[in-house]
Parts: structure tokens; sequence; C-alpha cells
């Protein structure tokens, strides 16, 4: 078994790093504070209007599973551990992960069975297909995303 702590500390830090101001979007403009400095987020905080970066969490979580070659039994440990946690963050976190791990079963995955899909440049919105893996990682490298500009309803707080 794959050593939990550390990657439950590495999904803390994606996290941290995103809602913290400290993530930069390949337009250069950083993600917003929402932890201003604290651990953890109000009980029952409202994520709705924070879906572009909850789509960066979850492609940032996929991406670190995929790498890390995480298998179920890792993951369902890691979330079992995570919900122990009283933490609104770890909860996310949880929700997060069984939202990649319903999508991508990542080790039982093969180029074969890799699932096509739309990745996007941040700025034009141009779309192109990931019919591969490699064709991801590659489009990943360059700035592409999951995340559609075009679909951004993140209210303008700048």
């Amino acid at each position: 078994m794959t050593d939990l702590n550390t990657h439950e500390e590495a999904l803390k830090s994606i996290f941290k790093k995103i809602f913290s101001g400290q993530y930069t979007y390949i337009d250069g403009s950083k993600s917003i504070d929402m932890l201003k400095g604290k651990e953890d987020v109000e009980k029952n905080f409202d994520w709705s209007m924070y879906s572009y970066m909850l789509d960066t969490l979850y492609e940032e979580i996929s991406d670190y599973i995929w790498g890390k070659k995480l298998n179920d039994n890792d993951i369902d440990a890691l979330m079992d551990k995570l919900d122990q946690s009283e933490l609104e963050i770890d909860q996310r976190l949880v929700w997060e992960l069984e939202k990649v791990f319903s999508d991508q079963a990542p080790m039982e995955h093969s180029e074969d069975e890799f699932k096509s899909h739309m990745l996007y440049h941040p700025e034009t919105g141009e779309g192109k297909m990931a019919n591969t893996e490699a064709d991801h990682l590659k489009m990943k490298d360059m700035g592409w995303t999951i995340n559609n500009p075009e679909w951004d309803d993140l209210p303008n707080l700048g």
C-alpha cells in the first residue's frame, strides 16, 4: 500500500494552492484567496460560486492520481482517511476524489481504454479532442484545460 499521509498532504497542498490565491492560470491571473490564511472554510460553505476553481481542482487531482498511479484500494483508503476529518476542505477533497474516481478508475486504464475528451485553450476557447492520454498530457503542458472559458460563470471579482 502507498503512503496515505504523503498523498493526503499532497492533495491538501493542491487544494490550498488553488484556494489561497497562489494558483496562476495560463492568462497570468491568480486564483481567489478563499482561505485568507485559515486552515479551513466556514461550515456549509457555498461552493457554487467557485465552479471554475473546482474544475481546476478536479483536473489537478485527476492528474495527481494518474501521475502517482494510485489504485482503487489506495483511493478508497485515502477517501476513508479524509472522511474522518471535520474540516470542510477535507470533505470537499473526498467529494472531488469520488468524482474523479467514478470518472476514471486510474489503475485500470490503458491507452486503449482512455476516454476521449475535449480540452480548451484558456484564452481563445478553441477546443481540441484529446484522443489519447499522451494527447491530454501534451495539451495540458501547453496550458490547455478541461475548462472552456466561454462557460466560466464565475462573477468578475477584479
